[in-house]
């Protein structure tokens, strides 16, 4: 709306301009083929104000202005130059970017609705995973092991057919070490449910969530080895102090090059 508004005043203006200069101008009415064209094209406001509306399409343009130029390049060309460039070219990248605003605008729209959505499924799926870990859970512990993981059989249970998929034996395994979050051993129901829902919601790949796991299980390695090697240090920089404490064995150089520890 706020597009064809300014479009229409900048066009009004023009036209404005036009019946000042163009419909007066000495040398365009006393040369015949000038004088025709501002007979035809500018005799009055609403005439020009559709003769301008050619220069948005882009409409037959040369026949209107080249004959006036001719005549009177001065007046003319800085007339139809600014006409031209304002109403052709900036009208145009207006109109582009309300075209890339709207786009914009139906994106966050679309993203917005796909949230609503996947909320609205960790709504229904929640209480789902919450009973289908109850059913696993035989003993009661509220702890599940990967040999509870590969009894259970979900498939008798119609009410828990929406999370079967999920909870199938073969896929915790492959992601076992990714939901227990507290590397305690055992799942618990919370790390269950709030592991596949993160899952789910980002609708992420069995495949990158075995990435995610190595790259995490790799973080945990690289920590290990730095808190190793920052003792080992310690201890070298220490020997009499820290070593002891520490329970590390010192490397030991030998005349063969090889390395054994102090205490072999």
């Amino acid at each position: 709306g706020s597009v064809l508004v300014m479009l229409f005043f900048s066009i009004y203006v023009f036209a404005c301009i036009g019946a000042e200069f163009l419909t007066r101008d000495d040398k365009l009415l006393h040369d015949s083929n000038t004088k025709a064209i501002i007979s035809e094209k500018f005799s009055s406001l609403p005439i020009i104000f559709a003769t301008l509306l050619q220069f948005v399409l882009v409409d037959g343009l040369a026949d209107i202005y080249m004959p006036l130029v001719m005549v009177n390049p001065a007046l003319t060309v800085v007339y139809f130059g600014l006409l031209i460039c304002f109403l052709s070219i900036l009208m145009a990248n207006l109109v582009t970017a309300v075209l890339v605003d709207d786009a914009i605008q139906n994106s966050q729209n679309d993203e917005r609705m796909r949230r609503n959505e996947r909320k609205q499924m960790f709504e229904t799926m929640e209480p789902k995973l919450r009973k289908a870990f109850k059913y696993i859970d035989e003993d009661g512990s509220g702890e599940l092991g990967k040999a509870e993981f590969m009894k259970a059989d979900l498939s008798k249970r119609h009410d828990l057919a929406e999370v079967a998929e999920l909870l199938k034996p073969e896929t915790i395994i492959e992601l076992y070490d990714l939901l227990d979050t507290d590397e305690s051993g055992t799942i618990t129901e919370d790390e269950l449910i709030t592991g596949l829902m993160k899952l789910k919601l980002a609708e992420t790949s069995l495949e990158i969530a075995q990435i995610k796991q190595i790259a995490s299980q790799s973080q945990r390695s690289l920590k290990s080895v730095k808190v190793t090697l920052d003792k080992l240090v310690d201890a070298i920089r220490n020997p009499s102090n820290n070593a002891m404490e520490n329970n590390v064995r010192l490397p030991t150089v030998i005349s063969s090059g090889s390395f054994r520890t102090g205490n072999e």
